[in-house]
């Protein structure tokens, strides 16, 4: 545990310092997320983070150990780790990121595309609602690299597991390259929907009309 806590700490101090300076921030701009708690009234804050971050690195090579899944080689010699993908669907241009391909052990020793699952890091409470983040992952691999990974998942780290196993031939890439054509069409003619799921996250609710409603009357004055 100790060397997984020194190896959190030091890459936690590391990318924070990058990540302030880059930003233009400073330390108390950051706003802490989660909810606050008797042992942690300023809710999931740095002091959170490196009291329970290390714990999350134990249980993913806790985790690593005992599945068996290996982190795949695209034929680059390289770990699939925080693989790049650029591609376009629908008519946009689109950048991604994806944090792991695994793959599983073949009983024949022959890797087909159900050998390898997509799989992406999770430190929140819940696993997502939707698939749709996998599967577009999925969609970006088949259109850049010309194949497609069978499986997806989310790698827990609160519960050290992962979240059920999709198949991602459920949402095959005709499905992305529709909505993002028809945001395209929106975008060109700016037709532009309010979210009004995300406003805790959002850094301008303040100046949103659809959630400041006295902000479409000053507009009348």
């Amino acid at each position: 545990m100790t060397k997984h806590l020194d190896l959190f700490q030091s890459i936690w101090n590391k990318n924070k310092a990058s990540q302030i300076y880059d930003s233009g921030f400073q330390d108390t701009d950051v706003r802490a997320g989660g909810r606050a708690t008797k042992e942690y009234p300023n809710k999931e804050d740095e002091q959170w983070w490196l009291n329970n971050g290390s714990q999350m690195v134990e249980s993913w090579v806790r985790w690593r150990d005992n599945s068996g899944w290996g982190i795949a080689d695209l034929g680059d010699g390289k770990p699939a780790i925080e693989v790049g993908v650029e591609t376009a669907i629908g008519g946009i241009p689109v950048k991604m990121f994806i944090d792991r391909i695994m793959v599983t052990p073949s009983d024949t020793g022959i890797l087909t595309r159900d050998n390898f699952v997509v799989l992406d890091l999770k430190s929140g409470k819940s696993a997502p609602k939707s698939d749709l983040q996998l599967a577009l992952y999925a969609t970006g691999i088949e259109l850049a690299l010309g194949w497609r990974p069978r499986w997806g998942t989310y790698w827990m780290a609160r519960t050290g597991e992962t979240s059920p196993i999709i198949d991602l031939d459920l949402y095959p890439k005709e499905m992305f390259e529709d909505i993002f054509g028809k945001f395209k069409t929106a975008r060109d003619n700016g037709v532009f929907l309010p979210n009004l799921n995300h406003c805790v996250m959002c850094s301008v609710v303040e100046f949103c009309k659809y959630r400041q409603p006295d902000l479409w009357e000053k507009d009348k004055k």
